[in-house]
């Protein structure tokens, strides 16, 4: 602290005129001493970014508190989807996408990233999921894709609510980003009519079956299906959709189902979902249902498609919708 410099006052004997008594000038009191220096108010150190999250246990705290988990946050997308799994189970696939662009650029370099995801059931009693090795996922990239690499893991579990975490890492186990939800996995074992999730899918073939008990990312029965990340697909390529049909009835005759299924398709103007003629597809037996649907004559803009199943031994119903968007 630099000293402080004070000035001392000089006091001199006054010349008092002849015949003029003298008088004394009192002694001057003693100056008073300098008031202490203060210290300047102290300032806060300039705020850090948030150190991310070195364990899977940090970044699920990290999403769960909605805290920020990255110096960077890279754009990904993914897509969770519920069937009937064996013995009363749920399976829930998850499929994730990203661009290896975006990764360059929080990484600095050419690099894969590290994946994961975490389902925590949230009832008693419930079991945790983790998904964190490279080997937990398999890629299936659509062939001819130029931007996205597409990855999927997945799991039987049971049904029931749980806490859903995904996230994508880059090398050193920083979180580059994540996100997490509350989800339900639904319960396909009741006694009447029940849908899977819809798939859009963006690629469906043909594959060897398996006779494996173990299911195998991106493989349903004899097919390969890849999933669209992102809803939104330009209108050279048709809409596609996969899903399962559980519970039907059987036809006492025949030991089959009868199965009536109805597409609609509406779309969005003025902020409202418009529909247009529905298309009925009856007496349906097969139960695994693959739905393809030219659209290249069609306005670009939003739509929603709505798949309702009647079983038409039991007269029972279910539906399921899904948005999309054509460019």
């Amino acid at each position: 602290m630099r000293p402080l410099l004070v000035a001392a006052l000089c006091l001199c004997p006054l010349l008092t005129p002849p015949g003029v008594a003298q008088q004394t000038a009192p002694a001057p009191a003693s100056p008073a001493p300098p008031a202490p220096a203060t210290a300047p108010p102290a300032t806060a150190p300039p705020a850090t970014a948030p150190e991310p999250p070195r364990s899977l246990d940090e970044a699920l705290q990290a999403l769960d508190q909605g805290r920020s988990t990255s110096f960077k946050e890279v754009p990904f997308e993914y897509v969770l989807e519920f069937h009937e799994a064996a013995d009363k189970r749920t399976y829930a696939s998850v499929t994730l996408g990203f661009h290896p662009e975006e990764i360059r650029k929080v990484a600095g370099g050419d690099v894969t990233p590290q994946m994961f995801v975490c389902l925590r059931g949230l009832a008693e009693s419930a079991m945790r999921y983790d998904f964190v090795e490279p080997t937990d996922f398999a890629e299936g990239t659509p062939a001819g894709s130029s931007d996205m690499r597409v990855f999927q893991t997945g799991t039987a579990l049971d049904p029931g609510p749980y806490r859903f975490s995904v996230g994508v890492w880059v090398p050193g186990r920083a979180l580059a980003g994540g996100r997490s939800e509350q989800v339900v996995a639904p319960n396909f074992t009741s006694s009447t009519i029940e849908l899977s999730s819809l798939t859009l899918a963006a690629s469906v073939e043909r594959a060897a079956g398996s006779e494996s008990p173990f299911k195998r990312p991106f493989i349903w029965g004899n097919f390969k299906i890849i999933p669209r990340v992102l809803a939104s697909f330009p209108r050279q390529e048709p809409l596609r959709l996969y899903y399962q049909i559980y519970n039907a009835a059987p036809e006492p005759s025949s030991g089959k189902p009868k199965l009536d299924i109805t597409y609609t398709v509406y779309q969005k103007k003025d902020g409202k979902f418009l529909p247009a003629s529905p298309q009925t597809i009856r007496n349906q037996s097969n139960q695994v249902a693959i739905y393809e649907l030219p659209v290249a004559t069609w306005p670009a803009g939003e739509f929603k498609i709505q798949v309702q199943v009647r079983d038409s031994i039991s007269n029972a119903v279910a539906s399921r919708e899904l948005l999309f968007e054509l460019r």
